[in-house]
């Protein structure tokens, strides 16, 4: 089995310009050749028509490139289960300006977090209503995906309105190669245990709920993998959204079977470690590009 390429997740907003520099440069120098537009990229280049050209000159200062692209995600802007009337046409148009954006820079999938957050949303009539806001918007995004050559990957997430049921019909209903799937390997493992700490636990228990549990039993990537085009590989405890780098010694997620399994998905593009260093979790970025290739060694 060929690995595909890899790309790496980095906070760059909570950084200034020099330290975003020094943060590529440690990237290239590690063996890296590319990283991920994450949100905060894209909303940068979407609030500044300079932003675009400074990343440019970023990425090519250090020899790098935007591989997969993350959209953005926070408010009802970015949910394409938006359920304000007024505000559906502006979201279509957002997301149109990000696949533009990500055509522009040679990225291949963006990933799409649909009923993102809405954990509170009212049994299986308020899951099938929020399914068909998706369907409708996925059939206005597709065709810009499809002019740009980006696939439109949609994620699992431990809320009902994105468990991997909703998405499943997503691809059902779209058998197009401009829509795939984000396979998240910290939500997966969350999915299993019920997450038994904190927000997603709640998360968790109304997907129970409105009858998704059906997912707990380790077979998410299963289900997924015929249509997985992307993923975002990190590591928790079972409890919490840890974001931990993959094979971490406190991590449960089982990469001794997820990583044969991924490396089999047909329509896999590349890898994103999607971990995120914190003050509590600190690495490098060299850390970050050893780690993803040792577990996928």
């Amino acid at each position: 089995m060929k690995t595909p390429p890899f790309t790496w997740y980095w906070p760059w907003e909570d950084l200034s310009d020099r330290h975003r520099v020094l943060c590529l440069r440690a990237f290239s120098e590690a063996g890296a050749d590319a990283v991920a537009m994450t949100d905060c990229v894209l909303g940068e280049m979407l609030g500044s028509l300079s932003a675009a050209a400074k990343w440019r000159t970023l990425l090519a200062d250090a020899g790098l490139r935007f591989r997969d692209a993350h959209a953005t995600y926070i408010g009802s802007l970015d949910d394409p289960e938006c359920a304000d009337p007024a505000l559906w046409r502006p979201m279509i148009d957002r997301y149109r300006a990000q696949l533009d954006l990500c055509a522009a820079f040679g990225v291949e999938t963006i990933t799409v977090h649909p009923g993102v957050p809405r954990a509170e949303e009212p049994g299986p009539a308020g899951v099938a209503a929020a399914t068909a806001r998706l369907l409708r918007a996925l059939d206005a995004i597709l065709p810009a995906a499809e002019e740009a050559k980006v696939v439109v990957c949609l994620e699992n997430i431990f809320y009902p309105t994105c468990a991997v049921a909703v998405l499943l019909e997503a691809v059902r209903r779209f058998p197009s190669p401009w829509l795939g799937l984000c396979w998240d390997a910290g939500h997966d493992n969350l999915v299993r245990t019920g997450a038994p700490d904190g927000p997603e636990q709640t998360a968790c228990r109304e997907a129970a709920k409105v009858g998704l549990d059906r997912e707990r039993n380790d077979r998410v990537l299963e289900q997924m993998l015929p249509h997985v085009a992307t993923c975002h590989v990190h590591d928790n405890d079972g409890a919490r959204d840890r974001h931990w780098l993959p094979g971490d010694p406190r991590g449960t997620v089982d990469w001794a079977r997820a990583v044969p399994l991924l490396l089999s998905a047909p329509r896999l593009r590349q890898i994103q470690c999607e971990a995120v260093p914190k003050l509590e979790n600190p690495f490098t970025p060299a850390q970050s590009v050893g780690a993803l290739r040792k577990a996928f060694a």
